[in-house]
């Protein structure tokens, strides 16, 4: 699932982009996102290189969540699950971001570095020196972020790679005229927003001559 993602957005401030995609992380034990101010709700990971032996599972902790997650059948109790997290589930790796990911029903077109640089380039979010954890950034995007700092066209043009000439009410509007209207609204109805629906449908329902010729 790990892909380059598009360096800039399209049709607004050009946005830096790592090597983070579609929510995955890379295994190293550090995020390269850089650390939001505090009073954002988010934590620096720095002074944390120590204690990266150690996983302790957080207070609340969802053993079978994790153990879904996990996939591992040997865990059957809540000890085992707490063993298992506290061995595997350092910060930022694959497995601790499934598991919080999953607890907080965050998106799969959430993207941590991107939506980092969403924030600064779309809202003006200030950012201090040092890296954030994933759990702090997923608990921020689910407890505030969602609704002070919503996803919106930009940040799908990007994390889609959505071409230039594409234009939602266009697309739609020209749909609408077409002999695939019904397919295509109902279609449109089963994803969060036109971006995720065109980036999977687009072979069923193009970007066409019609659409091309208004364009």
């Amino acid at each position: 699932m790990i892909t380059q993602k598009a360096a800039q957005m399209s049709k607004s401030t050009p946005m830096s982009k790592g090597p983070m995609s579609k929510g995955l992380i890379s295994k190293a034990p550090m995020s390269k996102v850089k650390g939001l101010e505090s009073n954002q709700g988010l934590e620096s990971n720095q002074g944390l290189e120590s204690k990266a032996s150690i996983a302790p599972p957080p207070h609340v902790f969802n053993w079978k969540l994790f153990k879904n997650v996990a996939n591992v059948d040997a865990i059957k109790n809540e000890a085992m699950a707490k063993s298992h997290f506290t061995k595997h589930a350092h910060m930022n790796t694959r497995l601790r971001n499934d598991y919080f990911r999953a607890l907080l029903k965050i998106p799969t077109y959430f993207d941590e570095e991107l939506y980092v640089d969403f924030l600064q380039n779309e809202y003006n979010v200030k950012m201090k020196k040092g890296e954030i954890n994933n759990d702090s950034l997923y608990a921020f995007y689910a407890n505030k972020g969602k609704k002070t700092y919503p996803l919106k066209a930009v940040y799908f043009r990007t994390y889609y790679k959505i071409p230039t000439e594409f234009d939602e009410e266009l697309y739609n509007k020209i749909y609408q005229y077409s002999a695939k209207k019904e397919a295509f609204n109902n279609e449109l109805k089963k994803h969060d927003n036109v971006y995720q629906f065109y980036n999977e449908q687009s072979l069923e329902f193009p970007i066409d001559h019609d659409y091309l010729k208004i364009y």
